[in-house]
């Protein structure tokens, strides 16, 4: 759950690189995920009963060369792909490919989806709904490997947090779409 947290983070550092003027716009929806599920951990680490053993996964060397391109050519294709979608069908195009890039990963559409609201081909409000719903994609991902790999507890106390930390993001987006009528 903590790692999931780091990821409001990641996505605000990478919103003030690529798109400062953006990133402000992003915050609240940010912050608001962040700390719905940050009080969620907290609460946990009182309440919670210790937890059982977690099953050991293999996990590879991230520095390897091989891991690296293959990253780097998905993160490639993803810049790509969001460019022809955009370009094609606008910001529907965008979410299809948020859809799909959110089931791995979310640092390659978050920064296509930033770059483009930098030439001005998306809009602030679509680059939100762009993250958003990579993030619940993302989300979707971890809790079925939870419940899975895991077990039927696991799933439901990761799922808890994962949904507390969503309904804050989702707020917060809300919050941001109603703004943006208004004015």
């Amino acid at each position: 759950l903590v790692a999931n947290l780091v990821l409001f983070l990641r996505l605000a550092v990478l919103a003030l690189v690529v798109a400062p003027s953006t990133a402000l716009a992003l915050l609240p929806m940010l912050v608001l995920g962040a700390s719905a599920g940050a009080a969620y951990v907290a609460w946990c680490t009182r309440h919670c009963g210790p937890g059982t053993a977690l099953p050991e996964l293999p996990v590879d060397n991230p520095a390897e060369l091989r891991a690296a391109l293959g990253f780097a050519a998905l993160f490639a294709l993803v810049m790509l792909l969001v460019a022809a979608l955009n370009a094609r069908f606008g910001a529907a195009g965008v979410f299809a490919a948020a859809a799909l890039s959110g089931l791995t990963d979310l640092d390659a559409i978050s920064f296509s989806a930033l770059r483009l609201t930098t030439i001005g081909a998306l809009s602030v409000a679509d680059a939100a709904t762009t993250l958003a719903i990579a993030y619940f994609a993302n989300l979707a991902v971890k809790f079925a490997i939870a419940f899975g790999v895991g077990s039927p507890a696991l799933g439901r106390h990761v799922g808890a947090g994962f949904a507390i930390g969503a309904a804050g993001l989702l707020a917060g987006w809300l919050g941001m779409q109603l703004w943006n009528e208004g004015t």
